[in-house]
């Protein structure tokens, strides 16, 4: 709907967000794990088990792959209305998908343009897809240049051993531009910075992250920030996120920072408890796994 409404830089915060959701997704299963394939193998396997982002955000990127092979949006857009028009309420295979689309676009068919398409490929390796969109990507250099300048202060303050340094040399108005998309990024890109986490507080103070609680996306990664630094304000924020909140793309990653923690450990398995009727039971199963493998890893540091 954002794409079709030209809503300034969506493509990009698709493309960028999707990925990166894609590849933590690879990382937990093993970049080798079959259950990272469109196509996975199920025989034997809970199919709760298999649940992930892998076929919303790989999905994606193949449609996005296919719509670059036939001309853009205005080619693919008339075949996935076809394709719903013709599909709608019927279970279907892969293979009735790459067929309707062979047939749809059978004079592009002939022309060769789908030759290069490894079907087997896209549907049965795992791992990440052959294929990343190309989109603007003004909006992502402004981030990232934000998000190296913030770890560059951080360095200077740790340097000097003076933490004004980055009250002085960060300001609100770094911010101010960006769109939401924008701020989910950045606070993507500040998680996989270690030095960030010991003055995520003074970051706070800088950019008031804590109190954008009207948006899920951005709050989500700043409590996970905050308990990577180990705000104890975080902690209870995830805490309150988690009784409002049921969506397991935001609750089982919280519920598993929450799980990592030896503090936080028993307060948060007791509201899991209380509100696990509220979960999906997808996500209720699977936090209930995330906590036993967060109970025996702490066990066996223990021991």
């Amino acid at each position: 709907v954002c794409v079709c409404m030209r809503v300034l830089g969506f493509c990009w915060c698709l493309c960028t967000g999707g990925w990166k959701a894609l590849q933590n997704t690879i990382e937990q299963f093993g970049v080798d794990n079959p259950l990272t394939a469109l196509i996975p193998p199920l025989d034997g396997v809970d199919p709760d088990d298999a649940f992930s982002s892998v076929p919303y955000e790989k999905g994606s990127m193949f449609l996005l792959y296919l719509e670059s092979l036939v001309g853009g949006e205005e080619e693919f857009n008339p075949f996935l209305l076809a394709y719903v028009n013709k599909f709608q309420g019927i279970c279907l295979t892969s293979g009735d998908f790459r067929d309707f689309l062979l047939s749809f676009f059978s004079e592009k068919a002939a022309q060769g343009v789908f030759d290069e398409v490894d079907w087997k490929k896209w549907f049965f390796e795992p791992g990440m897809p052959p294929f990343l969109p190309k989109c603007d990507q003004t909006m992502a250099d402004n981030v990232k240049s934000l998000a190296q300048n913030i770890v560059k202060v951080i360095g200077d303050s740790a340097a000097s051993g003076d933490t004004s340094v980055l009250t002085s040399k960060l300001s609100a108005d770094d911010v101010k531009p960006f769109s939401s998309g924008q701020l989910v990024e950045l606070l993507s890109l500040l998680l996989l910075e270690p030095s960030v986490y010991s003055v995520v507080g003074v970051l706070d103070s800088v950019y008031n992250f804590s109190n954008a609680t009207h948006n899920s996306e951005v709050h989500f990664r700043w409590l996970r920030l905050g308990m990577k630094g180990g705000m104890r304000e975080s902690a209870d924020g995830a805490l309150a996120f988690v009784r409002r909140q049921g969506r397991m793309k935001f609750v089982r990653p919280l519920y598993r920072d929450l799980f990592g923690s030896d503090i936080m450990r028993a307060e948060a398995y007791t509201v899991f408890q209380e509100f696990a009727n509220f979960y999906h039971p997808i996500a209720r199963n699977l936090i209930v796994k995330d906590y036993e493998a967060a109970v025996k890893a702490s066990n066996t540091q223990q021991a």
